[in-house]
């Protein structure tokens, strides 16, 4: 089972108080024994090193990493020395993280801007304010907050990985963390000034202040699971905001009697038009993305071809949070085929042929997506693609079409510098048409809907819009 993907801040805790802080300045020899442990790991470990580029590119871009490291001798200069390696990967579930413990990433992750924005074009243009302040409003651009935004984002985007080639997930990553890179980053407290350009054309030269991210997040907590029939005729919409393992409705519904009873609901209303709202859900347990689909089918059919992992000689353990144990482990649930090694099928339940569950739905589907659509989220879409039945509407996924690397993560505690590296065990392969479809993309849809400046100003869901628009 994968976790759900969290966002690079989150992934920094728990904290834990009593964790050495690292020393300010290191010398070149420690930053060099620290990279070349990042690397003997990521090159024994990690199953998708190579999925999308080339050992040479990798060697080419590990010596070249190293080289550079005689510049440097702060903590947040290497971690951002480390990162582009990281995100040349093109595996969302491998995480370079700041110091477990550290004061630094714990009050960053404490406070928040007073506002939401949205990456339009290059632009941050705002959407959402957390305070009562016109100077927020929807449609408004953030010109610059101490730096200008894009020499920001061009600091940041590193930072954040992705499956494959697919960029829009690290705009939607950057859009989330914003807030705690700009006080790791560029300026450790506020207040900050901003340059803001409003929808009238007016400039405006203000000095923010960061708000609790506590109230923020309450504010916006909404059910995991939602089923509702429309205002439209034969139209029900299900959305899954998450597919963690205690997911549930308003009523505290859990997901298998969640569907059992929408699907129910689909057939007795003779629903004819079914969407599914997958917008901002960055996975969790497998077999759920399996279960919901099986309710679109008829046929049995199958969800992954194959889970794959590196041979199991790891000489790094003593740096992690794994054991001999975990190896022990490994080795007792693969088989080597070839020189190399394969989950058995009686180890992952989504590995043997998939059944249909009933009452099938057999109508339109209609299936919402968008740049934080993940890890699990984006099989479900990738299978559902395959089999052509449903029609996609919004942006690229963040997981990848043919699979991702996933599941029983290894975190490395490089020895100097206490900068973590989050590696997964297992390669996904998805049952899908791979050679068929673009190279290390995401699920793309049918209708590409971007947000617009106006949508953004005027509180539009655009993308609902357009699908409801399509059924009509």
């Amino acid at each position: 089972m994968k976790n759900t993907i969290l966002c690079v801040v989150l992934l920094t805790l728990p904290l834990v108080r009593c964790t050495p802080q690292p020393p300010k300045d290191f010398s070149l020899t420690q930053l060099q024994s620290d990279f070349d442990l990042y690397r003997k790991a990521l090159e024994e470990a990690h199953p998708g090193l190579y999925r999308y580029h080339s050992k040479t590119q990798f060697d080419s871009i590990f010596n070249k990493t190293r080289k550079s490291l005689s510049g440097v001798n702060t903590l947040t200069d290497f971690y951002e020395r480390l990162t582009p390696i990281n995100t040349f990967i093109g595996c969302g579930h491998t995480r370079t993280l700041l110091p477990q413990g550290w004061n630094k990433v714990a009050k960053a992750v404490e406070k928040h801007l007073p506002f939401e924005f949205r990456v339009l074009d290059g632009k941050a243009i705002l959407y959402k304010s957390h305070v009562n302040d016109n100077d927020f409003a929807p449609g408004t651009q953030l010109i610059s907050i101490e730096q200008p935004f894009e020499q920001l984002a061009a600091r940041m985007l590193p930072v954040f990985s992705s499956d494959g080639y697919v960029t829009s997930s690290r705009w939607r990553d950057l859009e989330r963390n914003f807030s705690t890179f700009l006080q790791l980053l560029v300026k450790e407290e506020g207040p900050y000034h901003a340059v803001l350009l409003k929808p009238d054309g007016k400039r405006i030269e203000k000095e923010i202040s960061l708000i609790s991210s506590d109230a923020i997040a309450k504010s916006s907590a909404q059910p995991d699971l939602e089923f509702e029939i429309l205002n439209v005729p034969s139209t029900a919409k299900i959305t899954v905001r998450s597919f963690s393992g205690n997911i549930s409705d308003k009523n505290g519904t859990g997901f298998s009697a969640f569907l059992k009873d929408s699907f129910q609901k689909l057939q007795n209303e003779k629903i004819q038009n079914l969407i599914i709202d997958v917008r901002g859900n960055g996975g969790g347990r497998d077999d759920y993305g399996s279960l919901l689909f099986s309710y679109l089918t008829n046929e049995a059919y199958s969800y992954y071809s194959y889970l794959e992992v590196n041979k199991p000689e790891f000489t790094f353990l003593e740096y992690t949070n794994q054991s001999e144990s975990f190896v022990r482990s490994l080795m007792n649930s693969i088989t080597e085929k070839n020189g190399r090694y394969f989950l058995n099928e009686n180890q992952h339940s989504c590995l043997s042929p998939q059944t249909p569950s009933k009452p099938t739905f057999n109508g339109n589907v209609y299936v919402l997506i968008d740049g934080r659509s993940f890890s699990a989220t984006a099989e479900f879409c990738a299978v559902t693609r395959f089999h052509e039945r449903a029609v996609f509407i919004g942006e690229e996924t963040s997981g990848g079409y043919e699979g991702n690397n996933s599941g029983g993560s290894i975190l490395l505690t490089l020895p100097e510098s206490k900068i973590r590296l989050a590696i997964p065990t297992y390669k996904y392969v998805s049952a899908v048409d791979i050679e068929k479809y673009p190279k290390g993309r995401g699920i793309l849809p049918h209708h590409e809907i971007i947000p617009t400046v106006n949508g953004l100003a005027n509180g539009k869901d655009e993308v609902m819009d357009y699908v409801l628009t399509l059924i009509k």
